[in-house]
């Protein structure tokens, strides 16, 4: 009895991890594709620059960055698998 008296007593849904995973996922997801658009939104901007006769070289700059940050983001991920704890 004592057995299933402590079975009952443990759920067998860890909502708490489970809510920190969704999360995660959720930004890791939604995140990165974000930022990879605001690259890609960039880019179509340095080439609207560069028909209009503009260097563009700040928008090349801006597109960079944002490249840099989902890169960042998309390493920072592999990362969190390697160590797991």
């Amino acid at each position: 009895m004592s057995v299933l008296a402590a079975a009952a007593d443990t759920p067998l849904v860890d909502w708490t991890a489970l809510w920190k995973i969704l999360l995660v996922a959720l930004c890791g997801g939604v995140g990165v594709t974000a930022v990879f658009g605001f690259g890609v939104l960039r880019l179509e901007a340095f080439d609207g620059d560069r028909a209009a006769g503009r260097s563009g070289a700040a928008t090349m700059g801006s597109a960079g960055r944002w490249g840099a940050v989902g890169l960042a983001g998309v390493v920072v991920g592999i990362l969190a698998m390697m160590h797991k704890s």
